[in-house]
């Protein structure tokens, strides 16, 4: 299955276990961050190898939301862009961007595989003015 293909999040999986599917998702994750200054990915949901094949072509680091609490990992100043799966109303990104935050962190750009349109998280403003991309909308 490949990114064109997705109708719905469940299908995410699919794409990212496609022979074909996982490197059109790491080459367009690449290509979203490539330009983008920062030292630290995390990532929520399914995209973590995705997202760590992309940072090992840039020579960044990655972590899993469920990770960024250990101690050692967050600091003031770190620069960092969250990637995932799906961006359905913003809440699972809001809860990691104010931990990211209250640790001293900058979130400098999100990327999320796919955007279900029907929660209307970009029309509402959900993340405010922070700089987001989208694989495909659905």
């Amino acid at each position: 299955m490949l990114l064109n293909e997705i109708r719905n999040v469940t299908d995410i999986p699919l794409v990212l276990s496609d022979p074909e599917g996982f490197p059109t998702v790491v080459s367009a994750l690449e290509k979203v961050f490539r330009d983008v200054d920062y030292d630290l990915m995390v990532c929520c949901g399914k995209c973590i190898a995705a997202g760590g094949a992309v940072n090992h072509r840039l020579g960044k680091g990655i972590v899993s939301k469920t990770a960024i609490t250990q101690e050692g990992i967050l600091r003031p100043g770190l620069r960092v862009v969250i990637t995932g799966d799906g961006l359905k109303d913003g809440n699972i990104v809001l809860e990691t961007i104010g931990t990211l935050e209250s640790a001293g962190c900058k979130v400098v750009k999100l990327a999320f595989v796919a955007e279900v349109t029907s929660y209307g998280a970009r029309e509402r403003g959900i993340l405010g003015d922070r700089d987001f991309e989208t694989l495909v909308r659905i």
